[in-house]
């Protein structure tokens, strides 16, 4: 009797989400325009900060006006536009989204950026 014995098994690749070349430019390029505002609103915001806590009355309350309707809504939709399209094209590309330590934390340090804000929010308006 002879056995015949079948060759290695052939196991199929995983299929995982890739971005197409278009999709991913303009992901990329949302990406890089939603950061670039971001940082330019926390430029704006830091001098809003310095102009309440050394101008005069008139315009240090002025400023702080400026401060509550600018970091609501505008700051935090930015941010979270910028995490959404950072993580679609960590999980669309081929080093995926946590392959280097650095990743990882500005991760980490950006979904605390934009959701510690918008908890304090919330605080606010219940008192």
């Amino acid at each position: 009797m002879s056995s015949i014995t079948a060759g290695p098994e052939r196991v199929r690749p995983t299929t995982r989400f890739r971005l197409s070349a278009r999709t991913r430019k303009i992901v990329l390029l949302t990406h890089i325009a939603a950061a670039g505002a971001w940082l330019c609103m926390d430029l704006v915001f830091g001098l809003l900060v310095v102009t309440a806590l050394t101008a005069g009355a008139l315009r240090a309350s002025a400023a702080a006006a400026s401060i509550a309707s600018f970091t609501t809504w505008p700051l935090i939709t930015v941010g979270l536009l910028t995490l959404a399209t950072g993580v679609l094209l960590g999980v669309g590309s081929k080093y995926g989204l946590v392959r280097s330590w650095w990743v990882l934390v500005k991760l980490v340090a950006m979904t605390l950026s934009v959701f510690k804000p918008w908890g304090r929010v919330g605080a606010r308006r219940a008192r």
